[in-house]
């Protein structure tokens, strides 16, 4: 998955759990009706130090051509860490259910088995003054992770000769 389709999968979630809109930042709309959501990709890692596997498959041999490239995949768990953030009132109790909705493996079904929340931060009261008035907001970091799938053409060695090595002395 690319990074914009595990932000897409993160929003249908979102909007699924949270029953309020959820929207990418910067996408250059007008702001939904209150309350809604708004998600931000902050970061991304590698959990462990070390690829578990690779995997190996053939592909399909380019026209014209007899030889079957070969694509290694290296299988790791990559972090996605995403701000998200609520706006209008009762934005931190929309936020709130996010926590509970974590350690609940029905809820997290429609993520699997891409994606699986794996930690859901404090919810962060940030209201904001905009048009003479406090208008409600919340944030809170949602950490999904799952299984890297970028693969690579290889250059693999089909035939070989064998040959001995002689000794001089």
């Amino acid at each position: 998955m690319t990074n914009d389709e595990v932000h897409d999968e993160l929003n249908r979630w979102l909007t699924q759990t949270l029953g309020v809109q959820a929207i990418k930042d910067r996408q250059g709309i007008d702001r939904p009706a209150l309350p809604y959501v708004m998600s931000s990709l902050a970061s991304l890692g590698q959990v462990q130090a070390h690829v578990r596997d690779v995997l190996y498959r053939n592909l399909p041999p380019p026209d014209g051509e007899a030889r079957s490239p070969v694509e290694a995949t290296p299988l790791l768990e990559l972090e996605w860490v995403f701000l998200v953030f609520a706006y209008g009132d009762g934005c931190d109790s929309i936020l709130r259910r996010l926590k509970s909705a974590r350690h609940l493996a029905q809820v997290q079904e429609p993520l699997m088995p891409k994606l699986t929340i794996h930690e859901v931060g404090n919810v962060n009261l940030i209201p904001e003054f905009l048009g003479n008035r406090w208008e409600p907001r919340a944030q809170a970091n949602v950490v999904l992770r799952g299984i890297a799938d970028d693969g690579f053409v290889i250059d693999v060695i089909e035939e070989y000769e064998p040959f001995d090595i002689e000794r001089k002395d």
